[in-house]
């Protein structure tokens, strides 16, 4: 048993009265918080900084990890989706799998112990289940055409059946309004829903997603044209794309809102009716749109945090991410580390593992430290 005791101790939903300690099991099993006047000085291990839970990345991309720096920043996201499709498959197998393996570890590096991946494949199903964090797999379903909403549904099936024979977790996942019919949206919560699992879904990361459900108008119609896919049988209406298939989703499964660049208040208030959760990407952000959402819009205190791709950005570190979140000015640091911790496991509805200091979880237990209103990461503890 150790007995750790810090400058702050964050317990996943707030900071802790001076004088707590952690008690933790050599295996990482936490078996309770006592104050220090109830141990002997001589065991307690005194730290400098901050201790927390593991973090949790919601959203990521792992099978991207090749594109690192081979996508130019600041050139839209049509631009971007362009680039990731004619990009994506110029390496090798062998060359994107260890790509992947490095951007896990370097994620277990960073704290993170629980991250919602994107996949499209079952390409990165051998490193999740060899790996010392914990992924749920979003597999992301893309097709804009309701007519092939059943031949889309049944091979995302397959793909979800080979991760879970993987004794992975695994659900669906639209990949974004503009790419998705609201039939295969429809249908992909059903299936979440018998799941009882999370979904997720790109949700208003550019001005041209509005435009485009509003008249057909915008940038995406050049991402069609140039992929050669008619879409002129596609004529939706709508004020803003969030509106337009919030209609659709399945009311008994959490939806992960991802990215919410361009969410207006209205849109914000509807998604707080609903059962949904915002989870943002700052960096991706900035790297693909040069703009960050309007923080001051949302709730403080029932964010998420996810890092996007290593396409899209230059790390996969969620307290980076935080750090870009909090130079804003809108968040407290307690609202911030919340984010990346028990906000994010309840997300993925992995809450009852991770995210928190409780008696008998294995959250994962990470040292920080903040300096120059920017937190650093010093080293996991368990």
């Amino acid at each position: 048993m150790r007995f750790l005791k810090a400058d702050k101790l964050f317990d996943g939903t707030r900071f802790l009265p001076s004088g707590s300690v952690l008690a933790v099991h050599d295996d990482g099993c936490i078996e309770d918080v006592l104050n220090e006047t109830a141990l002997e000085k001589g065991k307690i291990e005194i730290l400098e900084g901050i201790l927390t839970p593991g973090f949790v990345n919601t959203h990521c991309h792992l099978e991207l990890s090749h594109l690192k720096d081979k996508i130019p920043p600041n050139q839209g996201l049509v631009d971007f989706a362009l680039g990731v499709i004619k990009t994506r498959n110029n390496l090798p197998e062998t060359e994107q799998l260890n790509a992947m393996q490095l951007a896990d570890k370097a994620m277990y590096e960073a704290g993170i112990v629980l991250v919602g991946d994107i996949s499209n494949t079952t390409l990165s199903s051998a490193i999740k289940a060899n790996s010392a964090i914990f992924y749920h797999t979003f597999v992301e379903l893309i097709g804009l055409n309701p007519t092939r909403a059943n031949d889309v549904l049944a091979n995302g099936e397959k793909i979800i059946a080979a991760f879970h024979q993987n004794h992975l977790s695994a659900s669906l996942a639209p990949h974004a309004p503009y790419s998705t019919s609201l039939e295969l949206i429809k249908r992909i919560g059903m299936y979440n829903a018998a799941l009882q699992a999370p979904g997720s879904i790109h949700n208003q990361e550019a001005e041209a997603e509005n435009t485009f459900l509003q008249d057909k108008s915008g940038g995406f119609n050049r991402l069609y044209q140039t992929l050669d896919i008619p879409i002129d049988w596609f004529h939706p209406k709508a004020k803003t794309s969030f509106q337009y298939y919030s209609k659709v989703l399945h009311r008994d499964v959490l939806q992960i809102l991802v990215h919410n660049t361009f969410m207006n208040a209205e849109d914000i208030r509807l998604a707080e009716r609903l059962n949904t959760c915002i989870c943002f990407c700052p960096g991706a952000n900035l790297y693909i749109e040069e703009k960050l959402p309007a923080f001051e819009l949302f709730n403080a205190d029932t964010f998420c945090i996810g890092t996007d791709s290593l396409a899209s950005n230059h790390q996969l570190d969620v307290l980076a991410e935080l750090n870009i979140i909090l130079e804003t000015g809108n968040f407290s640091d307690e609202q911030g580390l919340k984010a990346i911790t028990s906000n994010g496991a309840r997300a993925l509805k992995q809450e009852n593992r991770f995210g928190r200091f409780e008696k008998h979880k294995r959250p994962g237990v990470n040292l920080i430290q903040k300096e120059n209103d920017q937190f650093r990461f010093c080293r996991r503890l368990f």
